[in-house]
């Protein structure tokens, strides 16, 4: 996410430049996310202009960050409960 975001934002000011999205779908069983494809923008750009919305780029790299976050907030509580787990064994 955060690679087509960047390029994105690189591209802001490239006259005719038609931004890249990610798109997210569930992963089974696990039910978690995973990106399911990258697809040009569907908005083609005025010619001279660029098809970037810094406004969106920010807002998708927020949310990219926080999905990070939290996805690593659970791989810590999960360690943190195998521990506590081993702990109790022990």
């Amino acid at each position: 996410m955060f690679d087509v975001s960047a390029n994105n934002v690189a591209n802001a000011a490239t006259a005719g430049f038609q931004p890249s999205r990610v798109e997210l779908g569930a992963v089974a069983p696990a039910n978690g996310v995973a990106v399911s494809g990258i697809t040009a923008d569907a908005n083609v750009p005025p010619p001279g202009e660029s098809g970037t919305d810094l406004a969106t780029e920010a807002v998708g790299l927020t949310t990219a960050r926080l999905l990070y976050a939290a996805n690593a907030r659970a791989v810590s509580i999960e360690e943190e409960t195998i521990g506590s787990l081993f702990d109790e064994r022990a």
